[in-house]
């Protein structure tokens, strides 16, 4: 599944995530209801690998049948990072592939990031000299450390999208943190996603603030491949 991410300014998809579902017997199952289960077994890394390769094969069809390409960002479960050389797996792919790395994007958690400080670095700056680009998924959401955010060289800050399931009186105080989070992003010259944006409300004070990209359900929902084509994909 694809969920897009559009521009704040020109409210335009530039964008999208790769993400998954399972469609088993009684119906689609949703991550929150096997991830877990997959990262305690170790299942999670074939399913990342899994997921980036459809997105390196998506991407290089596009490319071949002269339709438009966006950046796709994959994520990367923690477990990655303990495996010795995990990188070059992935790096085969985009080869075998033929994809232009400038349509791929990493993302990791910030919880990644507190555990594994030195092998994230490590990461990222391998992943620069290639041309792809990382982003911290699910920012403020719990494991924050400021001190290390400084040591890393990610490319953009996904804000949670708890700082937008509110009710009325915890408004002010969440979107002050959300400005701030902007704010501290500009100043490191990251950019700014704010995930799980549902209402036109929010869109004009996220523009306001200057937040960058908005992925939720106000815009688009996850969808198929199949929908992202017959919507976005147009030659």
């Amino acid at each position: 599944y694809l969920q897009p991410k559009y521009s704040t300014d020109s409210e335009e998809m530039v964008g999208a995530e790769a993400l998954v579902r399972w469609h088993g017997k009684y119906g689609m199952i949703y991550p929150n209801e096997f991830i877990s289960l997959f990262e305690r077994n170790g299942f999670i890394l074939h399913l990342d690998h899994y997921i980036f390769e459809q997105t390196c094969k998506q991407i290089s069809r596009w490319i071949e049948e002269d339709k438009k390409c966006v950046k796709i960002s994959v994520n990367l479960s923690q477990l990655n990072f303990e495996k010795t050389n995990f990188l070059d797996d992935y790096i085969f792919m985009i080869q075998k592939y033929k994809v232009p790395t400038e349509y791929i994007e990493f993302e990791i958690t910030e919880s990644a990031i507190y555990k594994d400080t030195q092998r994230i670095i490590n990461f990222i700056n391998r992943i620069h000299e290639l041309g792809i680009t990382c982003s911290v998924d699910d920012f403020g959401s719990g494991y924050s450390s400021l001190n290390r955010l400084k040591e890393i060289q990610a490319d953009t800050l996904k804000i949670d999208g708890i700082f937008f399931k509110i009710n009325d009186d915890e408004n002010k105080r969440a979107y002050s943190i959300v400005r701030s989070i902007v704010e501290m992003a500009k100043n490191l010259n990251m950019k700014t996603v704010a995930e799980g944006v549902e209402s036109r409300e929010q869109v004009d004070l996220l523009k306001k603030m200057g937040c960058d990209l908005i992925q939720g359900y106000y815009f688009a929902k996850p969808m198929t491949v199949k929908d992202f084509e017959e919507r976005y994909n147009k030659k």
